[in-house]
């Protein structure tokens, strides 16, 4: 770079155009030294994971709808991080747990999101980023969640639906389910 000459940055693409399938945020600057800061192990996650659906939800150690604004904040970590959050949440059985919460949601609010949206975005951003997590998760019947969750009453939550759905027809298989 010198004189005369332009930085080229690639652009992202619009929020609003590809929903949920944005591109996951770079690992952190300070985090990049893997020998470091060693990323968590598949095996760690899928621990986390476990503990996350089958001990602190069951016995509501926390109020549910932040608990699953955590387990949110995991799968959308990083590029490098996020497949594993992923692969420990399907492996741990917490699609269908999550599936049990979109069908009797809680009245408790986090963030202004109560329960049902949280699943959604969950599921769909799982749906947007990930072909592993995508394939399984079609197999398991999630696009049918989905498309409920455009008719909602909570306009959040229809919105939310929505923006998952531009995610998963962002890539061949799904569109090829949705329509």
């Amino acid at each position: 770079l010198g004189p005369g000459q332009d930085l080229k940055v690639k652009s992202l693409p619009d929020p609003s155009v590809v929903g949920l399938a944005y591109p996951l945020a770079p690992v952190e600057y300070a985090l990049r030294n893997e020998r470091r800061h060693p990323p968590p192990t598949d095996q760690e996650m899928y621990r986390e994971m476990f503990r996350i659906f089958h001990i602190a939800l069951p016995q509501q150690l926390f109020q549910r709808s932040y608990i699953l604004s955590i387990i949110y904040h995991h799968i959308n970590r990083n590029r490098r991080d996020s497949p594993g959050w992923q692969r420990g949440l399907i492996k741990s059985g917490g699609v269908k747990i999550l599936l049990g919460i979109w069908n009797e949601p809680g009245v408790d609010v986090v963030d202004g999101q109560n329960d049902r949206y949280w699943v959604i975005a969950i599921l769909g951003r799982m749906l947007g980023t990930s072909s592993e997590s995508r394939i399984q998760l079609i197999r398991n019947g999630v696009v049918d969640v989905i498309l409920q969750a455009t008719k909602d009453s909570d306009q959040e939550v229809r919105g939310c639906a929505i923006s998952a759905l531009k995610g998963l027809t962002q890539h061949p298989e799904g569109r090829d389910v949705v329509t």
